[in-house]
């Protein structure tokens, strides 16, 4: 029972299915002497519990502790930010920000305006011919 305990308490669920099997075996301490009906009954228990930890970490996305991390995803559904990929954006972003900065403190300032310009007309371009397309 301590061993449990302390499996338990550490996190260790190699080492609680381990004694689990264990018990499953009986007194005489032969796991391999499991049946083959009680092993796949036991692997379809684990998928079974497997599936429901998968259905309650989806679940809990949509937690009102997590609403400032949704946003509107295609179709109204609501999407979670990906936290990683989102400050990998931001900070790329940043840095075209410092960039473009420094060029308009230099000489190209007025080479980066016509360039800011460029892109502000293709973007609209590009927005109308998606508006015709829905």
């Amino acid at each position: 029972m301590q061993e449990i305990t302390a499996a338990y308490a550490g996190g260790n669920l190699h080492g609680l299915l381990q004694l689990e099997l264990e018990w499953l075996s009986g007194p005489s301490g032969d796991s391999t002497r499991l049946s083959l009906d009680k092993l796949r009954t036991y692997t379809e228990l684990l998928k079974q519990q497997a599936t429901e930890l998968a259905d309650e970490v989806q679940s809990l996305q949509l937690h009102p502790r997590y609403a400032p991390l949704l946003v509107d995803g295609p179709f109204g559904v609501p999407t979670l930010i990906d936290g990683p990929r989102e400050v990998e954006r931001l900070d790329t972003m940043t840095e075209q920000i410092r960039s473009a900065l420094e060029r308009l403190s230099s000489g190209h300032a007025l080479e980066e305006v016509r360039g800011a310009v460029r892109e502000y007309r293709e973007a609209q371009k590009r927005d109308a011919r998606a508006g015709r397309w829905r």
